[in-house]
């Protein structure tokens, strides 16, 4: 599987660095800016009689309303301060990058103002931010301080992919840059999945895998990064599948055993609905070597398919049926086309193995395509009795040009799996592109001398008779006509 290029859009570049003379020119401009002549504040003399004063002198408080500030590189962030004597006072702020104890280093500004990283050209990092005041007499505070932290604008992130994994994974490796770390990772791959961790660190590896795909496909990845401040950016890079040999989409199903009973004689060769019965029997467990019969004045035990239809072809005559017909026979003793000229009749007394079974009916499923309302059902429902352990002999029309013209040649052989086609849901007709079956005629008249033959057979949908055409079939023009399918022998719970 190949990948295409990796894209990055919206990218946001990392903070430059900056030379130390930089920093030191901050300072001094700061110092500049701010410095004011203090010294008509300085603390006024008192006079000796001082001491005369009835009420004692209370000294204010600076207070600065947070611990630590933190300011985003272009933007700003509003300081304030507090004291305990009063509204009255005069604020001498300083910020530098260490602390000072000149009082001359600091400049009266009011009771608040805004400091702006971009205005004042602030590199990342910590500021000491300082504070004193005064009552109208002159009183001064003590110094508080507290920290400016000055932060990027907000988290960015390289990301590299790696594909080389194939089979439609994608290993997304990201590197943030951040003041603070990562705290939550989100990453959107295009295909409706996400993934989200929350967890601190720098660094983020996660491995996807995409469903197979058949066509070229483009999938817009967003990643989502959230610093331990609760600050986000986020970057959609776009991932180009081009080209995916390996993502075939045909499949295959195919059962895990086979059951080929072949025409032993031309004396047998109108009963191919036998050899499909047998198979079907011998491979939902209803046939047996738990049960014996009479053959030709020998005992014959149920071995396998070749046995069953061997006493099916000394029972029946050589004329056509079907199978349906042929599961109840052998399972009930019954016979639906019993008496009915121009069906094969059995001889009296055969069959009927599980004489005590109740409705039999329920156990056997028949999809005819000329009689059904939703023929594009039918093969995905004769897959899922399959999986589920049914077997199914199927019915093929042979006619002069098309269904509803004279019928030629009518035969049954067994169905054992189907090839598919994943791009097209398995109600479209295009989803089917092959079925695999045995065929009584593939060594007919060679009887148990002949092998099991799997043959895999296309098919393709005929809109005009809402049914499957068989296109490599033998010769001449082919449709499926039936499905008639017979669930295991556990389904009966016979024990019960």
């Amino acid at each position: 599987m190949y990948f295409g290029k990796f894209f990055r859009k919206n990218a946001l570049s990392r903070p430059k660095e900056r030379a130390p003379q930089t920093r030191r020119l901050v300072v001094e401009t700061l110092e500049d800016r701010f410095a004011l002549d203090a010294s008509p504040y300085a603390a006024p003399e008192f006079p000796a009689c001082a001491a005369e004063i009835e009420e004692p002198l209370v000294s204010p408080i600076a207070v600065i309303g947070q611990e630590r500030y933190y300011v985003q590189e272009n933007c700003s962030v509003c300081v304030s301060g507090a004291d305990s004597v009063g509204d009255d006072l005069r604020y001498f702020w300083r910020l530098g990058t260490q602390p000072s104890n000149s009082p001359d280093s600091f400049v009266e500004l009011g009771d608040r103002f805004e400091l702006s990283a971009l205005d004042l050209k602030l590199a990342t990092g910590d500021y000491c931010l300082q504070l004193f005041v005064k009552t109208p007499d002159g009183t001064a505070s003590e110094t508080t301080q507290s920290v400016l932290t000055v932060t990027p604008s907000g988290p960015t992130f390289t990301v590299d992919a790696d594909s080389s994994l194939g089979n439609g994974a994608l290993v997304l490796n990201v590197q943030a840059y951040a003041y603070c770390p990562i705290a939550t990772w989100t990453i959107d791959w295009g295909d409706g999945s996400t993934t989200q961790t929350d967890a601190l660190g720098y660094e983020l590896s996660t491995a996807h895998f995409y469903p197979e795909r058949y066509e070229d496909v483009v999938y817009p990845i967003t990643l989502t990064v959230v610093d331990s401040l609760g600050r986000g950016e986020e970057e959609v890079y776009e991932l180009a599948v081009v080209d995916v040999p390996a993502a075939d989409p045909i499949s295959s199903f195919v059962v895990d055993a086979l059951y080929d009973a072949e025409k032993g004689s031309y004396t047998q060769s109108q009963i191919c609905w036998a050899a499909g019965t047998a198979n079907v029997l011998c491979y939902t467990g209803w046939a047996n070597s738990e049960i014996s019969v009479y053959v030709g004045g020998y005992k014959l035990s149920l071995n396998d398919e070749d046995d069953v239809y061997e006493y099916m072809a000394q029972t029946f005559d050589n004329i056509g049926s079907s199978a349906l017909y042929g599961y109840q026979w052998f399972i009930t003793g019954e016979y639906q086309a019993e008496g009915v000229a121009g069906w094969a009749q059995p001889e009296p007394g055969t069959g009927g193995f599980y004489p005590d079974l109740e409705n039999f009916w329920s156990l056997v499923k028949y999809c005819s395509y000329a009689n059904s309302q939703n023929p594009t059902s039918i093969l995905p429902l004769i897959e899922d009795l399959i999986r589920q352990g049914y077997g199914s002999t199927a019915s093929l029309g042979f006619y002069v040009n098309n269904p509803g013209s004279r019928l030629t040649l009518a035969h049954t052989i067994t169905l054992w799996g189907f090839e598919t086609d994943a791009r097209y849901e398995p109600t479209d007709p295009r989803h089917y592109v092959a079925l695999y079956i045995s065929d009584s005629d593939n060594d007919a008249y060679k009887g148990r001398n002949a092998p099991n033959t799997m043959q895999k057979v296309h098919v393709q949908w005929d809109a005009d008779y809402n049914r499957y055409k068989l296109t490599d079939y033998r010769s001449g023009i082919c449709w499926l006509e039936e499905f008639i399918a017979l669930a295991p022998i556990t389904v009966a719970n016979l024990d019960a």
